[in-house]
């Protein structure tokens, strides 16, 4: 029962704080619960944990959060978003994108995405929308929502915003930043 589990993960963090004991209590309450139950252990949740690079512990959060089959829809949206992107359907893609995280709004990949493929067709509002709600979420920063604002102010062009975005964006290590902002910004 989760009591049990419950009891057997606090225990087991006193002797061991390890993300793989975090993984194996998520999992195993996902197993048991759904969003409805799940609940009460997604709000005591430590939202740090969903910036693990583990994709495996963070579906099963999600599942806790908003029910497996809601988590899998945002999934599939996700995955039908990055075809039609690569096709070049950016503004079918934008749609799918921000499908998904309407379903799935933990899930910052989701909303960078949509912002680059808004980005894509010159939709500058909804690419800002979408770069800002990732920067004001995240925990840890990549450093790619500020390089789309980046772009973003630079095709209205607002060089100056433009310049500091993409100074930013190269703080937080994301490719081509620094070298776009080398070139765009003198």
């Amino acid at each position: 029962d989760t009591l049990a589990i419950t009891k057997t993960y606090e225990k087991a963090k006193k002797y061991m704080n390890d993300e793989t004991i975090d993984r194996i209590y998520y999992m195993a309450m996902a197993n048991l619960l759904d969003k409805d139950e799940g609940r009460e252990i997604v709000d005591k949740l430590n939202r740090s944990l969903l910036e693990t690079k583990n994709d495996r512990m963070k579906e099963d959060i999600y599942v806790l959060e908003f029910g497996r089959k809601q988590t899998m829809q945002a999934d599939s949206f996700y995955k039908e978003g990055l075809d039609l992107f690569d096709q070049k359907k950016f503004e079918e893609a934008a749609i799918k994108f921000e499908d998904a995280s309407k379903l799935n709004p933990l899930e910052l990949p989701y909303f960078e995405n949509a912002a680059n493929a808004y980005l894509q067709i010159s939709n500058h509002k909804k690419a800002l929308e979408m770069a800002d709600y990732v920067i004001e979420n995240s925990k840890s920063p990549n450093g790619k929502a500020h390089y789309i604002k980046g772009l973003v102010y630079l095709e209205k062009g607002d060089k100056i915003s433009g310049c500091k975005m993409l100074r930013k964006s190269a703080e937080y290590g994301f490719n081509g930043a620094k070298t776009l902002a080398n070139a765009a910004c003198r």
